[in-house]
Parts: structure tokens; C-alpha cells; sequence
């Protein structure tokens, strides 16, 4: 009788070990998958791509891989030179002209590029001192007078009996210019400077009826949108496309810089500026400024448009 207990009571200690073991491995093995097959862990996600499973079926129109990323709202507004007032501008711009990156519409925008040439013209504004715009967006009053016009000397300009004038900083650091391109074994010779609105106009009508409106526009200035007008703009050595085939040429392009000087309209820029290629055109802005200009390649009209005007708007 007592054999027969120990018998039941092993068989009982063994009956309770058999389900305390199965009970440990029914809670090791049962986590909803096998631990050996991550994929099945998380059966919504590709591990390789971060994508749901209905978006691997969409994987082409997945932004950064066949695509560039859409800029966002809050990216636009991230381009310095950004101005609010302008939104409605830079939307319909960017409609005409979807390829365009964000930064180049706000640019364009900014230089009223959105608009035909002679098209929305806005005063130019004096407070600007050495830096005022005056382009076929921005119009100089017909009574502007620039403030500090002084007599070139006449080893300075063109010996033809008449008088020129330029600003007094913009002459001083032209004559050192001129000086320092003697050192060089180059001359520099002024050919035209300042220009009244009145002598503007008659010059601009000349061509005009010579060469026609259109034609006319795309190498003289409509009165009031001349920069000789300002005082600040001259015309060196010779107006031919020759001279950028000369020394001298060569010589501004890489000196100019440093006497406050640049040069105004670039080669293959008359979509930009309105007017042909002008190697002899050259605007006084102050040294800083046109070494910046030249350091980051831009337009006049670009600089302006990226650190001049959006502070006007502030």
C-alpha cells in the first residue's frame, strides 16, 4: 500500500512538472511571431525602406528618389530675402514658371521680372546713397540732381571741349584706379559720365528714330532710367564691344573691384537687365559692396534685390 502511494505521488510530481514546462514555453514561443524573423515582429513596416505596405506599391513617387522634395510653406519663407507683401507675385510667378526653384522665383520677383520692362516702375529712392537703383523698374525724377558732382580733370576724360562730372567719391576713387592701372602700363579714360534728364532724353530720342523703339531700348536708356543720370556711372576707354578684347578690359575685370567699381551689364544678362552686353559700362557702388558683387558673381540688380529692397519692407 505504501509502494503504491510513492508511485501516485511521483506520478503527480511529474504530471505538475509537465505543465509547469509546457506553460514556460507556450509564454517564450507565443509573442505573436518567431524571434528569428524581424519582419514578422512588425508585419506593417519594411525594414529596408521605412515605407507601410500600401506605400511600397507606390514606391516611384516616393520624393528624393526619382524626385526632389517639394519645398514646404515654412521653407519658402526660409529665403532671406523673402518679402510678404510680394506672396501673391511669387505664386503666380512660380504657376508661369513651375521648374523654377523657389529662391530664383523670389529673386526674379523682387527684381520685377515678374513684369514686362518699363512695366510697374517704381521711383527711385535717394536714401539709397551709392547704392540707389535706377534700371526700367526704377525711375529717377526728372528734377533729380545727384548731390556732389565734381569737374573731371581733363587728363581724366575724353579731350573733346566738353565738361564731365561724377560724384566727388566716385571720381576720387576713380583716379585712384586710373593710377594704379598706369602702374600697370594702363590707361584709363573716361568717355562719358554724368548725364541731366534733359540731355538723356534727346540722346535717347536720336536712336530711337535712327534704329527704331525696340532696338532703341536695348542699348540706351529712356529718360530717368539712365544711370548716368545718377552720377555715379562712366563709361571707360571706349563704347565698342571691342574693348573687352583689350587689356584694359582685362584689367577692370580683375581690379575694378577694389576702387569701389563694377561692372554694370554682363554678357549674356539682357534678359535680366534690359540691355545688351556694355564691356565700357561701369557703376560706382562703394568697395564693399562691388567686391561682394563680384565675389558672389551677381547682377547689380540682383544685389539689390536680395539685400537692398527687403529691408523696405521690414
Amino acid at each position: 500500500m505504501t509502494k503504491n502511494k510513492q508511485y501516485i505521488k511521483k506520478i503527480i510530481i511529474i504530471l505538475i512538472m509537465t505543465s509547469i514546462f509546457m506553460m514556460f514555453m507556450s509564454c517564450d514561443t507565443n509573442n505573436g511571431a518567431p524571434k528569428n524573423n524581424e519582419e514578422d515582429i512588425f508585419p506593417d513596416v519594411d525594414l529596408n525602406l521605412g515605407l507601410s505596405e500600401n506605400q511600397n506599391n507606390d514606391i516611384d513617387q516616393v520624393p528624393g528618389i526619382d524626385e526632389q522634395v517639394p519645398e514646404t510653406e515654412e521653407e519658402d519663407e526660409q529665403v532671406f530675402f523673402y518679402i510678404s507683401d510680394f506672396e501673391d507675385r511669387y505664386e503666380a510667378y512660380q504657376s508661369l514658371h513651375p521648374d523654377l526653384k523657389k529662391e530664383q522665383v523670389v529673386l526674379d520677383v523682387n527684381m520685377s521680372l515678374d513684369y514686362d520692362f518699363y512695366n510697374h516702375i517704381l521711383a527711385a529712392d535717394r536714401q539709397d546713397g551709392f547704392l540707389i537703383l535706377c534700371n526700367k523698374y526704377s525711375q529717377l525724377a526728372e528734377d533729380f540732381q545727384p548731390l556732389e558732382l565734381e569737374d573731371v580733370p581733363r587728363k581724366h576724360h575724353l579731350e573733346d571741349g566738353k565738361t564731365y562730372k561724377l560724384n566727388r567719391q566716385a571720381l576720387e576713387d576713380f583716379i585712384a584706379m586710373s593710377q594704379a592701372a598706369k602702374e600697370d602700363g594702363i590707361d584709363l579714360t573716361i568717355v562719358s559720365a554724368y548725364r541731366t534728364h534733359n540731355y538723356q532724353a534727346g540722346l535717347y530720342d536720336r536712336y530711337k528714330n535712327k534704329h527704331g523703339k525696340e532696338e532703341a531700348d536695348t542699348f540706351s536708356a529712356r529718360p530717368g532710367h539712365s544711370e548716368h543720370e545718377t552720377g555715379l556711372a562712366i563709361d571707360i576707354n571706349q563704347i565698342s564691344n571691342s574693348f573687352k578684347n583689350t587689356k584694359a578690359y582685362e584689367w577692370l575685370m580683375e581690379n575694378a573691384k577694389d576702387f569701389g567699381y563694377i561692372l554694370r551689364y554682363k554678357e549674356d544678362q539682357s534678359h535680366r537687365t534690359g540691355y545688351m552686353y556694355e564691356p565700357w559700362h561701369y557703376r560706382y557702388v562703394g568697395v564693399e559692396v562691388a567686391r561682394f558683387i563680384a565675389s558672389e558673381d551677381l547682377l547689380f540688380d540682383e544685389y539689390y534685390a536680395m539685400y537692398v529692397l527687403p529691408k523696405k519692407y521690414k
